[in-house]
């Protein structure tokens, strides 16, 4: 009698084990294991549970080399420890999920070592395609290493000049504008740029769009960079209430700058948004329920998680994507010295 063999005595079984006790080819089971929809589901099930009973496990590295496909896509970013990344990541997770892949997921802390170390551990891995965010002054060479591999690349909220691949993110250069023309209303003789690395996309996006809102006013415009953190946010801050009896308006790198920009206003005994206007980036969920609460530009980071997702999924099917830019919108609450704060979304 077929069926009854208990799993200790059967070590190392193969998929002509389970299709003789079912009494199917090992190409159907073969096709189950693979989760194919082409098998009808009494035989997925009696498949299912033969390999249960008998004790199979799948070996999903040797499947692998087989179809050249792990089930897995890599995401590299710069810090989990930014909210944004965070919930940038947990995006792309949920949704790629729904491929049937997992993620690995890795952070470079801004170190080209630490990067390439992780991006070549991927390639080991074999994994279907790659997420980047990268570190600035990102050689080229280590993005033609991943296409030589034949592994889809796509980039994220960091452009990389030369690199032809995809990019996905949000409209850096029209939120910027939005938020530093706002700021240039409330009647400032400066708007000062706090945060963000020199060397990277995002800052010369911010920089561009905040000349091009300030090109036709009396306005001034300067910058005060540094990494993005609440700490440079700080520092940066103080040192500039310092030095001036002009307060100008601060448009911050993120909304982690923005927050250490208030504190320091604050410590300076200025009043944010009546005597130095604020403006932060990002819209992450503690901005709301900052005192006051922070105008910003909003990303809808789940949105830009799902795109991300969507356009490498599209890649690793061998569709050629055009570069994604979704939209911004501008959160106008009590920071930027206006009177109404919009209440915090539920």
């Amino acid at each position: 009698m077929t069926g009854r063999t208990p799993k200790s005595s059967r070590p190392n079984v193969t998929l002509l084990d389970i299709a003789a006790d079912v009494g199917v080819s090992r190409a159907t089971v073969s096709l189950v294991m693979q989760e194919s929809p082409l098998v009808a589901d009494t035989t997925r099930a009696n498949v299912l549970e033969s390999a249960e009973r008998l004790g199979y496990v799948y070996h999903r590295a040797a499947a692998s080399l087989r179809s050249r496909r792990s089930g897995t896509i890599g995401i590299v970013v710069t810090t989990v420890g930014n909210p944004y990344f965070a919930e940038l990541t947990t995006s792309v997770e949920e949704d790629i999920s729904e491929t049937g892949r997992s993620v690995v997921l890795g952070q470079h802390l801004e170190d080209l070592d630490a990067q390439q170390r992780l991006l070549d551990r991927l390639l080991e891995y074999r994994v279907d395609g790659i997420i980047l965010t990268p570190a600035p002054a990102t050689p080229l060479r280590t993005i033609r290493r991943i296409q030589a591999a034949g592994v889809p690349l796509l980039l994220t909220l960091r452009r990389l000049r030369g690199a032809g691949t995809t990019y996905v993110g949000p409209d850096v250069l029209a939120g910027t504008r939005a938020a530093v023309q706002h700021l240039s209303t409330h009647r400032v003789p400066a708007v000062v740029l706090v945060g963000g690395l020199e060397n990277s996309s995002t800052y010369r996006e911010r920089l561009r769009g905040a000349q091009a809102a300030l090109e036709d006013t009396d306005v001034e415009l300067s910058a005060l960079p540094g990494p993005a953190s609440r700490e440079t946010g700080y520092l940066r801050t103080r040192g500039l209430l310092e030095s001036t009896q002009q307060w100008p308006a601060i448009f911050a790198y993120n909304d982690l700058v923005a927050f250490g920009a208030a504190a320091a206003i604050r410590d300076a005994g200025l009043r944010v948004g009546r005597d130095v206007p604020l403006m932060g980036f990002d819209d992450i969920e503690a901005a709301r329920y900052e005192q006051p609460p922070l105008s910003t530009v909003r990303v809808d980071i789940a949105d830009v998680g799902r795109v991300v997702s969507q356009t490498l999924s599209a890649m690793i099917d061998g569709n050629r994507v055009a570069d994604v830019l979704t939209p911004t919108q501008l959160e106008i609450r009590a920071s930027c010295g206006c009177p109404q704060s919009r209440r915090p979304r539920t």
